[in-house]
C-alpha cells in the first residue's frame, strides 16, 4: 500500500479549469504558461450529439526528462528517439463523461518556449497498447499542425490526449 501510495505522489500534476462551450471562442490559461483556445460549439458527446453549456477541461505540459518518465510518456516514435519540445495532455469531460471535438473543429494551443527549433513537428500519442507508449508520426497534415514562432509553438489541432511537440 506505501508503495501505490508513493507512486501516485509522484506522479505530475494536471492543470484543471472549465470553459462554458457555446457561441463564443473559449480559452483556457494554465499556471505554466500555455493557452488553449476552444473555438464556438467545439464539443460533442460519445454519440456526436452537440454539447453546450460547463465543460471540464484536464491540461499537462511535460517538458522535463523527469516528469517525462514519472508519467510513463518517454521520447520515442518506434525505435526512434525524439527531441521534445514539450509533451501536451489536453482533456475534456462534462459531467465525469468524456467530450470530443465536434467535427471539424480545431483547437489551438500556444506555449513560449526560448530558443524554439525550426525542425519540430507533430507526433500524436498512441495509446493502444498498455504495455508500451508510442508516439506516431501526424499524418493529417490539413487538420494538425505547428507554427514555429521566434519564441513561441502555436498548435493547431483536431486531436486530444497527447501531443508531443518534436522532431527525430
Amino acid at each position: 500500500m506505501p508503495v501505490s501510495d508513493l507512486k501516485n505522489k509522484l506522479l505530475f500534476e494536471s492543470h484543471f479549469d472549465s470553459i462554458e462551450v457555446n457561441s463564443n471562442i473559449a480559452s483556457v490559461l494554465t499556471p505554466f504558461g500555455i493557452v488553449v483556445n476552444f473555438p464556438p460549439n467545439s464539443c460533442v458527446g460519445a454519440t456526436g450529439q452537440p454539447i453546450a453549456g460547463r465543460v471540464q477541461v484536464e491540461i499537462m505540459l511535460l517538458k522535463k526528462k523527469g516528469d517525462m518518465i514519472r508519467m510513463g510518456r518517454p521520447t520515442t516514435s518506434g525505435d526512434s528517439l525524439l527531441v521534445t519540445a514539450g509533451e501536451i495532455f489536453v482533456r475534456l469531460k462534462k459531467d465525469g463523461l468524456p467530450v470530443q471535438l465536434a467535427p471539424n473543429a480545431k483547437i489551438n494551443i500556444r506555449y513560449a518556449d526560448f530558443p524554439t527549433n525550426q525542425q519540430m513537428k507533430l507526433f500524436m500519442g498512441d495509446e493502444s497498447n498498455t504495455l508500451q507508449f508510442n508516439w506516431l508520426p501526424n499524418t493529417d497534415l490539413v487538420n494538425n499542425f505547428i507554427n514555429v514562432g521566434t519564441q513561441n509553438y502555436e498548435i493547431y489541432t483536431n486531436h486530444l490526449r497527447w501531443l508531443n511537440v518534436a522532431y527525430n
